[in-house]
Parts: structure tokens; sequence; C-alpha cells
């Protein structure tokens, strides 16, 4: 699954020195890399990272942005320089698992001219359902002596006592899971500590998420519990020192947010600073400080999106706006109103957009604005927003392998996206006239996120083979299947990500003893196509269990009882 991650804050890049920011909504750009540090909760694929500047650096001039995981530079970076005024890495993507530490890095080169800076990213989820929430305290310490409370996603939060401050709107139905925290020091001396909640509606859930740090250690994790959580339920995290800590460190969090319908993913926002009661303002989308202030200059509160559809809008007002009075708000794309709208209207504190929705483009801005009408009573604003990618479905067509090719040999192959992330097929190759199993491909998507397909072969001494994969217009060679000594085939094809979706294959099967052409294989591949295939000589092994699908997930597929019990899913 596909989540679009915002950021942006109004604050000019620094022209000489380098600084850091959070991947997920953004404040003032750090010297400090640790003071922007959030934590990624599952594992999954960072990619397309992408930033819009208010103007372009000059002639001669850039910024340099760079992903970083746990505080090293990553491949996922990229320069805008001259007379640019944006850009992105939409080749690269970077692996990453639950405890990893996330931030991005701006450096200037030659003095470029002072800009501001907004930017977007696509975390790619391992397992179907997973999202990120990011947040920490940033630069801010916790408290030692008393319990307190804070955003769950932000950036910066300076933790509270009164949690109603606090709160982020859930916008629909899921769980909350995996939960990681980070402290930038010990807490002190055993049996110092802190311990981390995760609260729902302003109570601890039972057998919630909980983290305890105590001293001699600067990290947590809770992945055994969840929380089921639904649309319209307020979110916060609650800090709580333990036998008077001496140290007072910095935090960082992450979990994982798993929707109830698939690419669902939710954009948390909320500022204890009042609403305008007489003009229209402008507030960010994804929390980024916990008070930012609402302003009437637009341009100051956008931040940076990609191609998703926005929808269920939910808000919640810590007061009601007064009989015959009411908070019109509505998500802002691009500058312009979007369909997404809610009210809250008279002795009510809280609105949604129902079934509105509305499509948001690459490098498009997204805000939120609030209109007050009859002059209602000044109220805090806190919400939840549902971004949504549509996931692959169950039966998709990804690839198809055919083979024609002698009066021998005859096989097809058919990757189909299954229920879950997990790509898998079947290539079935049989002897024309007598109908016996040659050989069996199996296909599950492989971990890396670069590798398209590796092949790991043992075939029978009847058979030998040659894959190459090259680039449909300019033939480069991605990959090449090498062919092993004597009776045994062995290899592996390793065909890595390309600028272009374009990319074509042959494969070769050949007699080993006489080179009779007994096969061919034609593919057009996509960039979505992420597999591990193994050949295995079907009289001599049986497929290993991790490659298997159930008994009607190939029965659908129309393969017969045969080539069942040489999967071994039947006998």
């Amino acid at each position: 699954m596909e989540q679009v991650i915002l950021g942006g804050y109004y604050y000019v890049l620094d022209r000489v020195n380098t600084r850091y920011n959070s991947l997920s909504g953004g404040y003032v750009w750090a010297t400090t890399e640790a003071d922007r540090h959030q934590i990624i909760s599952t594992s999954g694929v960072i990619k397309k990272l992408r930033v819009k500047l208010s103007g372009s650096p000059g002639v001669g001039r850039s910024y340099r942005f760079t992903l970083y995981i746990n505080g090293n530079p990553t491949a996922l970076t990229f320069d805008i320089e001259d007379l640019a005024v944006s850009g992105g890495d939409m080749v690269n993507g970077i692996s990453v698992e639950g405890g990893n530490i996330v931030t991005i890095q701006c450096d200037p080169n030659n003095n470029p001219t002072a800009r501001h800076a907004t930017w977007t990213s696509v975390f790619e989820s391992s397992a179907p359902k997973e999202s990120l929430l990011l947040g920490g305290t940033g630069s801010t310490i916790l408290n030692k002596d008393v319990i307190e409370f804070g955003q769950i996603s932000t950036t910066v939060c300076a933790l509270k006592a009164n949690e109603s401050l606090m709160y982020q709107v859930c916008p629909t139905d899921g769980t909350i899971k995996n939960f990681y925290v980070k402290l930038s020091e010990d807490p002190g001396i055993p049996p110092d500590a802190y311990r981390f909640t995760i609260r729902v509606n302003g109570d601890d859930p039972l057998n919630g998420l909980v983290v305890s740090i105590v001293a001699n250690s600067t990290t947590g994790s809770d992945l055994i519990h969840n929380i089921d959580v639904s649309k319209g339920d307020l979110l916060t995290i609650k800090a709580e020192p333990l036998n008077s800590p001496l140290a007072i460190p910095k935090a960082c969090w992450g979990v994982t947010f798993e929707a109830d319908i698939d690419g669902e993913s939710i954009i948390l926002g909320g500022s204890d600073d009042d609403l305008n009661n007489s003009d229209t303002e402008y507030m960010t989308l994804q929390s980024g400080l916990y008070n930012l202030r609402w302003n009437d200059a637009e341009i100051e509160r956008q931040q940076l999106a990609q191609t998703c559809t926005i929808k269920k809008l939910y808000i919640k007002l810590s007061t009601n706006p007064g009989e015959a009075k009411k908070y019109d708000f509505t998500v802002r794309i691009a500058g312009s109103d979007s369909n997404v709208t809610a009210e809250v209207y008279g002795l009510l504190t809280t609105g949604n957009s129902g079934i509105l929705e509305d499509s948001v483009n690459l490098d498009e801005y997204l805000d939120l604005e609030s209109d007050p009408t009859g002059g209602p009573i000044l109220a805090d604003a806190y919400w939840g927003l549902v971004s949504y990618i549509p996931p692959p479905q169950s039966k998709d067509l990804f690839t198809k392998f055919e083979a024609q090719a002698t009066v021998f040999l005859k096989g097809i192959l058919i990757t189909r996206q299954s229920a879950h992330i997990i790509i898998k097929g079947c290539c079935i190759i049989k002897h024309t006239a007598t109908n016996a199993v040659k050989a069996v491909f199996t296909v599950s998507r492989s971990a890396s996120a670069n590798l398209y397909a590796k092949f790991t072969t043992q075939a029978t001494a009847d058979l030998a083979g040659t894959f190459i994969v090259r680039h449909a217009a300019a033939k480069d060679l991605y990959a090449k299947f090498e062919l092993a000594q004597w009776e045994e085939l062995k290899g592996i094809l390793i065909a890595r990500n390309s600028s272009s979706v374009a990319l074509k294959g042959i494969s070769v099967i050949r007699h080993t003893a006489t080179r009779d052409f007994y096969a061919k294989f034609g593919s057009v591949s996509t960039a979505q196509l992420k597999a591990f295939f193994v050949v295995r000589c079907c009289s001599f092994e049986e497929i290993a269990a991790e490659f298997r699908v159930t008994f009607e997930g190939w029965v659908m597929q129309g393969i017969n009882a045969e080539v069942l019990e040489v999967l071994g899913i039947i006998t």
C-alpha cells in the first residue's frame, strides 16, 4: 500500500550551512539532525521524495536534498539548481524497517538565493493497509516531574498537562499498532524511566500500546498490543516520568496505522491557537508544530502533496460556535477550494465531509481553510483527513509469459497480484505430445526495493537456458541468466529498476546436449513487478512452501490437479 506524506514549513533555507527537517510535517530547519528525528514503525520503501521551492536557487547555485536513515545519507537524493523551482527523485526507493530513524537533509551550494521549501514523499508498506504516523518533541524536552500529553503525529511538540490541547482526530476506522519510542539520552539511574502510552478519547485503552524506557536504555517498543479506533476518535500520546528520572531527554516516536479499507492512510492535524471568528485563515494539514498559528497568508501554510484522493475530513472544536453560528472548513488544493468541506454549526463541536472527495495531482499544494460565519465563539480546532491511493487489485494481471516453440514444449506463465501485497504466479512447461510436466516456475515478491526479479534454477539434464532483459528502446542490458556447465542448470537473474517501465525479456530454453530449441518466452514488464522466480525440476523436488499459494488460488487461474500435485498443494 502507498501513503502520501506531506511536508513543509514557511521558514527560509540556510544559504551556507547544512540543515535538517522531519520527513512528515516540518518546522524550522535544524542545525542538529537529532532534533528532527521521527521513527519508522513498519517495513516498506520510502520513495518519490520531492521538493518545491518558493523560487529558484539562481544560476550556478543549488540546494541538495537527501533522505537520511539512522543518521546516514541514502541514494534518495537530488539537486534543485539554477533556475529550477522544484525537483525530486522518482527512481530510487529506500528500504526501511521498524525502529529506523528518518530525516531529510538540505545542503546548499554556492550561496543560493534564500527560499522557502515544501516537500513530499511516498511510503510503500510491505504489508497491505499499513501506513506511518510519525512524531516527536523535536528540540523540546520531556517533563521529569509530571505527566504530560502530546500530538501523536507532528514534528515539534512541547508536551502539555492539558491533554485537550493536543487532540488529533482519526478520520476512518482502523487499528494502531507497532509503537516505537526513542529518547535522546538515558533516563538516568535505574529504576529511572519514562513511560509512553497511546491514548484514545482521553483514556488509556485496555491492553493498549505502552512503551517504558528504563535507565541504561534509550529505546523501546510495543509490537504485541494494538488499539482498534473508529472515525471521530481523539488521539494523543502520554509521557509519564517514573521514579523522578535524573535526565530530561527529547523523544521521538512512530506508530503504524492499519486501515480497515486498504489504500487509506491518514493525515492528522490540530492547533491550540484560537480560530479567527471574523476572517478566513489557513493552516497546514499535517501538524508540524502543535501551536502553529492560523494565518491569513495561505502560502505560509501550504504543504506539498502527490497524486492521491482526499476524503473523510473530520473536525473537532474545543467549544461549540454558538447558536446560528458556524465554522466552515475546506481542504484547499493548489490554492483553490476542493470538494472536501466540513461544517461545525450551532451547539455542535464536530463535523465531517461525509462522502465528498477530490483528486490531488503531483506537486500540488494542500492546506486547510477556516471560514467563520456570524461571529462564532473562539475555539481551537483539531482534525483528520484520509489520503487514498488504490491498492493493487487481487486479480490484476501484471505479467504474462507465453511459449509456443517446436512441437515438443509449450507453457504459460500468468503472474497476478494476490489478495495481499505478495505477487505470485506459476509457469508450467509440458511436453506437447505426452503432456508430461517438465518444469514449474513459481513467483513471489522479493524483499528488496530495487530487485525486480531473481531466478535460481535447478533443472534436469534435459534443460539449459539463458534469460536476457533489455530496455525496449535503448537495448541496454539489464539482466542475464547464466548457464552453468554440465547437466545442472543454475543461475541468477537480477533485473533492477530503470527510469523506464518499458522492460522486455526473452527466455530461451535449450536441450543441454543437443542445443535444440525448446521454448521461447516473451514478456512485457511493469514498474510494479518485484518478484522472485524459482525454476525447479518437477521430478526431483517439491516447490518450497513459501512459494505456494492456496488451492483455490490456483484453481481460479485454471491450473489442473497434476500441477497442483507437483507444487505440493495437493497429494
